[in-house]
């Protein structure tokens, strides 16, 4: 067996070792170095991050938010002084994030401190944070890394987040406006943080659907309802629950429901059904929706990505700000 050939089986090794311990692998040596940038070239393993190597297979295998988690326990490992903030932080503890926003590693550093970061690295400066270990990894805590997020992030991204934070720590949108009053102190991201909170909701169940929302209100049309349940008229007994519902001033009312491909392509959302089966089973259900005298209307990722799309669809089937009743969802957030 040739030098080059064993190398590459111990790289291997160490590789699937360490992907067995949700990590990536680092080099131990110089010649596992040379052996990864041989097998970089030919394609066999890539380089997320400095120094860090991941078999070409196995990163096409997973989705950005495992990627993500796998990419912070390894940093960890290099750096077991670093705490992780921001979207890593909230990657890190399973919170939803938009997939574009984890292709940063976002890191807490004391602003007192003098300090130096590598490529793909975003310090945060903290005065004084929560830290948590979790699985050997230091983070500051889960609210505290979502709150940087709204000063951060867009309102589209941004809303998805604080509707996940409030639904998770069942908490109303007036206590996440006094969180984010508490630790940002009128600094310069405040206020972008608390437009974004004025009109989170716990009840959207991904972070699509909050999304969508945040295209309609920043469109002006917010819904009059969300998750609203109607009783099936074929199915007696059954329930039919909503995305948004939308009360127009002359009677008419209407259904938005935004479709994910997780829900056709994911075996957890489709109980083990085909997508075929699970897309029949959604026109069944709308046909029923359509029998209670209610159109839909349907968005998906890509109308979320093109801006204006969403207002121009619901304007296009009457729906826009002076059609739409006065009462919207906002009137009907559940208080905890």
């Amino acid at each position: 067996m040739g030098r080059r050939r064993r190398a590459f089986e111990r790289v291997a090794e160490r590789f699937e070792a360490a992907w067995s311990q949700g990590l990536l692998l680092v080099p131990e040596t110089n010649a596992d170095a040379v052996a990864l940038s041989r097998m970089v070239k030919q394609n066999l393993m890539m380089r997320p991050h400095r120094g860090i190597y991941c078999s070409v297979s196995k990163w096409a295998e997973i989705k950005p938010d495992e990627r993500a988690r796998r990419l912070v326990r390894t940093l960890a490992r290099l750096h077991p002084d670093w705490v992780f903030d921001a979207y890593s932080a909230l990657a890190l503890q399973g919170f939803p994030v938009s997939y574009h926003l984890l292709s940063r590693i976002y890191i807490a550093i004391d602003p007192c401190k003098p300090s130096s970061v590598g490529k793909g690295i975003v310090p945060i400066e903290r005065r004084d944070a929560s830290i948590e270990e979790i699985d050997g990894v230091r983070s500051v805590s889960l609210v505290d890394a979502a709150l940087a997020c709204l000063r951060l992030a867009s309102f589209e991204d941004g809303l998805a987040i604080a509707d996940a934070l409030i639904r998770r720590e069942e908490v109303g949108r007036s206590t996440l406006m006094d969180w984010i009053h508490h630790a940002m102190d009128h600094d310069s991201g405040m206020e972008h943080a608390l437009s974004t909170a004025r009109f989170a909701d716990p009840r959207s169940e991904s972070g699509g659907e909050s999304m969508a929302r945040a295209m309609m209100v920043a469109a002006g049309v917010l819904p009059t309802d969300l998750q609203v349940e109607f009783t099936d008229p074929v199915n007696v007994g059954h329930i039919i629950r909503v995305d948004y519902l939308f009360r127009r001033v002359d009677g008419c009312v209407m259904v938005g429901e935004f479709d994910g491909k997780i829900k056709y392509l994911d075996d957890g959302m489709s109980h083990g059904s085909s997508a075929v089966d699970v897309m029949l089973r959604e026109r069944q259900r709308e046909s029923h929706l359509t029998l209670l005298g209610m159109p839909v209307i349907r968005f998906c990722m890509k109308d979320i990505r093109t801006p204006g799309r969403i207002a121009r669809m619901l304007a296009d089937v009457g729906i826009t700000q002076d059609t739409l009743v006065e009462t919207t969802y906002l009137d009907t957030t559940p208080r905890t």
